[in-house]
């Protein structure tokens, strides 16, 4: 079978599956690429991109009204980066992260034309008319009119995107997939997809995470006590505002004066050097590559997670594949990867984190239950599962 995977970047949370499920498919005996862009980030490489790097600075400062921490992309949204020639004419084309790289016209083009063409979705913004996550905000079921994220002078714009994007018939030879039923669900409820089939197949992670490791060994290592009660946050950027680290922060503050034990709060990710606390231990460790995330994040008792906005929080199921539960706010996709009360617990608000805190730095017992059933959750995300889920998707299409 010949596969083309296409998505913007080399890395990111999209590249990095894109080329996970990539991978696992030539092991299993198929022809396939991928085709970015960018091997990073538009503002590392600037010029691989230059009109789109334009139009990703005029959404920032000219359309955003920043009324809600969100990537948005109205402008950069009609832009098409990619050399469609280089898609192979035999292929299945295998979309990931699309703003910019591929327009409306292109898309239908294919699609009129009888292409198999699945596509992963990563976030929202391929069903509303520009943001990449909604927050509270529904007009994506409608038409996007007034538009919360968007200066009153591209409003209209905004809705117009929306309208473009529009599948207004049921193309056989199109399938939607959503990494949480969560997202799936929203996608079902917009104006762009509900005419769509839309399936849910979770994202794959690293097999590095599936390692049987000793926790108390783990803890050795790194300098912390068996005794202590160690949770770790991971984020690409630490003091991105959707990350919410300040939250977290303040809960185990919180959680600390309620149990004797010693609270000790792992950082990994850029942008970490600012936290620091008199109640608990606080190390930020910086960036590291998945086997060292995985190193780390194997001393940890538990993962904490307070995002703002999520739509398939991948380190929730990374932990979980090394026996980690997590604890977390149910905001997003996060409800559709802990099963609260089995692989971890849900929050709603500061209060019944903290307990939840609470709870697990009491409990023993719990924390190993939770582990081993988070643990079994995460099999399911194995790279071959993933890629045999869409070879059958593949091969289910007319």
């Amino acid at each position: 079978m010949q596969i083309d995977h296409i998505t913007f970047s080399k890395t990111g949370g999209a590249g990095i599956v894109a080329h996970t499920i990539a991978n696992a498919q030539r092991e299993l005996g198929h022809d396939v690429n991928v085709l970015t862009v960018v091997d990073s980030d538009l503002r590392s490489q600037p010029l691989r991109a230059p009109v789109l790097t334009i139009a990703a600075a005029a959404d920032e400062w000219l359309a955003a009204s920043h009324s809600e921490k969100t990537l948005f992309s109205p402008l950069r949204g009609n832009l098409e980066a990619l050399d469609t020639r280089r898609i192979r004419p035999e292929s299945i084309i295998h979309l990931h992260w699309m703003a910019g790289l591929l327009n409306q016209e292109s898309l239908r083009n294919l699609l009129d034309s009888g292409r198999k063409i699945v596509w992963t979705m990563h976030d929202m913004n391929p069903f509303t008319g520009g943001c990449h996550h909604s927050h509270a905000c529904k007009e994506f079921t409608g038409g996007c009119s007034g538009c919360p994220q968007a200066k009153s002078v591209f409003q209209k714009f905004v809705s117009i995107n929306l309208t473009k994007k529009k599948l207004n018939k049921e193309y056989p030879n199109l399938r939607i997939v959503s990494p949480t039923s969560w997202m799936g669900e929203q996608a079902k409820m917009s104006s762009v997809f509900r005419d769509q089939d839309c399936s849910v197949i979770g994202n794959p992670i690293s097999e590095l995470y599936f390692s049987e490791a000793s926790r108390l060994s783990a803890k050795e290592k790194h300098g912390l006590s068996s005794s202590d009660f160690v949770v770790v946050v991971i984020a690409k950027d630490l003091i991105d505002p959707n990350k919410n680290i300040g939250f977290i922060l303040k809960a185990i503050e919180q959680a600390s004066a309620l149990t004797e034990l010693r609270l000790t709060l792992l950082l990994v990710g850029k942008n970490g050097g600012s936290y620091s606390s008199k109640l608990v231990n606080v190390r930020w460790v910086g960036e590291l590559t998945s086997a060292q995330i995985a190193e780390v994040a194997g001393a940890a008792d538990a993962l904490l997670s307070a995002s703002i906005a999520e739509s398939a929080g991948m380190t929730i199921v990374e932990c979980a594949a090394m026996g980690v539960p997590s604890i977390a706010l149910e905001n997003g996709g996060t409800a559709s990867l802990i099963t609260h009360g089995e692989t971890g617990l849900l929050a709603k608000d500061m209060e019944s984190f903290v307990s939840s805190v609470v709870t697990l730095a009491k409990d023993n017992s719990l924390l190993a239950k939770f582990g081993k059933a988070a643990k079994q959750k995460a099999i399911s995300h194995k790279p071959h599962q993933i890629a045999n889920s869409y070879i059958e998707l593949y091969k289910s299409m007319s």
